[in-house]
């Protein structure tokens, strides 16, 4: 009998209970035999009926322990792993939850980084096997929410979550093509190209806006953003990048920008750039 057929235990999966028995498991070096069960009770009782995780998302959205929330992403992510083997209903489920959550809960989990790191996996997973098709707006309704923040302590979270988003996907989606499956390679470019079309011109926008601000704004944010960039040249135009790269070029000269400055000026060398500019850009080089 497969795992995912067998019969799932008896087992109570609330908020109280799991909140009670879950922090411990990472809290505790040597957590105890009775959290090791029930943990491991919850995780197959939810794999043995994949229908019933949209309850964790439910839950992810009311806690307020880093840890049941670092515990309830990793379990989601094993499920949206079987995405194909949910119902339809599911899958309705799961979008409208993640909708709620980016609108309003994301917030409140992003500023963990262990934990934002987790739920970014999460929701790129999940991306992999819904996006664009049926929720072609997700990024589209993210970056309005940065556009829209008034408050920039919120902003700058939800542009650290939009840069881990972006990061995370050139790792699953585009860093390792040439290990896919023929359905990951043929997912990753039905997302590139959608991305391409509909989103490319605001997530520059956001680029531009962090590098512009780049003294005001915390290093580790506008280093994330240099990142992004590199990684994004690899599968768009360079003509999107003008802008940016003026302003990328000066960092060159500050220490702490200078190695991620200098690995996207590789990015543009490697994407192809004729003579004269790569000797423009030798030119500018001469760092002190």
């Amino acid at each position: 009998m497969s795992f995912l057929n067998q019969q799932p235990p008896q087992i109570q999966i609330d908020l109280p209970t799991l909140e009670a028995m879950i922090p411990p498991l990472y809290l505790n070096p040597s957590p105890s035999p009775q959290t090791t069960q029930y943990a491991n009770a919850v995780k197959t009782s939810i794999l043995s009926n994949l229908d019933t995780s949209p309850v964790l998302l439910s839950y992810l959205t009311q806690t307020k322990s880093t840890h049941l929330q670092f515990f309830l992403i990793d379990l989601l992510i094993q499920v949206t792993s079987s995405y194909d083997k949910l119902s339809l209903q599911t899958k309705n489920g799961f979008r409208q939850s993640i909708a709620t959550f980016i609108s309003s809960t994301a917030l409140s989990i992003t500023g963990v980084s262990f934990v934002a790191n987790k739920l970014s996996l999460f929701i790129i997973t999940w991306l992999k096997y819904d996006y664009p098709e049926n929720y072609g707006s997700f990024f589209n309704d993210l970056i309005q929410l940065i556009i829209k923040s008034s408050d920039n302590g919120e902003k700058m979270k939800l542009i650290n979550f939009l840069f881990d988003l972006l990061s995370i996907f050139d790792d699953e989606l585009i860093k390792f093509r040439h290990t896919y499956t023929e359905f990951e390679a043929q997912r990753a470019n039905i997302i590139k190209d959608y991305l391409r079309i509909n989103v490319m011109n605001d997530i520059i926008f956001v680029l531009n806006q962090v590098l512009s601000n780049a003294n005001f704004i915390d290093a580790s944010l506008v280093l994330k953003s240099i990142k992004v960039v590199s990684q994004l040249i690899d599968w768009n135009v360079l003509t999107l990048f003008g802008d940016i790269i003026q302003k990328i070029t000066p960092m060159l000269n500050n220490k702490t920008f200078r190695i991620s400055s200098l690995e996207t000026i590789n990015a543009l060398m490697k994407k192809g750039m004729s003579i004269v500019d790569k000797v423009n850009i030798i030119t500018l080089l001469n760092v002190k």
